[in-house]
């Protein structure tokens, strides 16, 4: 098989290893998250029959552009360099590979390659997928429902966005014609382990809200994003008609 070596003008993460047989690496190929949020790379790895993972096993995830360490399972030899944003969250004696990155970075957008250690000769360094990650804009929220409202009976609108990251709720602003002080912001998780952060506002429409807007502005540290919605108001039965 062949070593790569660090480089400080970046790792060639395109060169081929020699194809050996049992070395495996199972991640996904493409991942986006949005900038100030987080994600986790899953990640599962085997080695060739002629050889066993030892408690001493070491996993480094090396950035392919700049040649960089982002996660090691061995910090005195590779000390952190993110601020403990990038984390290996996998057991490598289990063949584990998995490592998570918080609060994302336009930095972070680069392609990852897995590299394995152990216990000598044990030294490979898996091509066969290179997680590519790509950190974009906070996605725009969602407002429902859009049905129309009816003059002078009360209304709840929810404004969501989906997230993976607990510990790191957005600020959620209201703007519109319509009473923006009820608000209720609160989160959900869901069966897949990932979050939504919602905002409800609770008003009473009038005839003077028709065809008026209403936006949901979502705020982290690294920016925001808005939604809006044009306000239908049903006056039929309303007392001003």
């Amino acid at each position: 098989m062949k070593i790569y070596f660090f480089s400080p003008t970046g790792r060639n993460c395109q060169e081929e290893t020699e194809k050996l047989p049992g070395f495996k690496i199972e991640a996904p190929a493409e991942v986006r998250v949005q900038r100030g949020l987080c994600v986790r790379i899953p990640c599962n790895f085997t080695v060739g029959p002629s050889y066993t993972l030892t408690r001493d096993a070491i996993g480094i995830w090396y950035t392919c552009v700049s040649g960089r360490v982002a996660a090691s399972t061995d910090s005195s030899r590779f000390p952190d360099t993110t601020n403990g944003r990038f984390i290996f969250t996998g057991k490598v004696s289990a063949g584990d590979c998995s490592f998570s990155i918080s609060d994302a970075q336009p930095g972070d957008t680069d392609q990852y390659e897995f590299r394995l250690e152990d216990r000598d000769p044990l030294r490979f360094s898996y091509v066969g997928i290179q997680p590519s990650v790509s950190v974009i804009n906070l996605k725009i929220p969602d407002i429902y429902p859009t049905k129309t409202l009816m003059a002078d009976e009360e209304m709840t609108l929810t404004c969501t966005v989906l997230a993976n990251c607990p510990g790191l709720s957005p600020t959620f602003t209201w703007e519109g014609s319509v009473n923006t002080e009820r608000t209720q912001a609160h989160q959900l998780q869901h069966q897949d382990g990932k979050l939504s952060y919602r905002s409800n506002i609770t008003f009473t429409p009038s005839p003077r809200d028709h065809n008026t807007s209403l936006t949901c502005i979502v705020t982290n540290k690294h920016g925001s994003a808005n939604a809006s919605i044009t306000l239908k108001v049903d006056c039929e039965s309303s007392a001003y008609y």
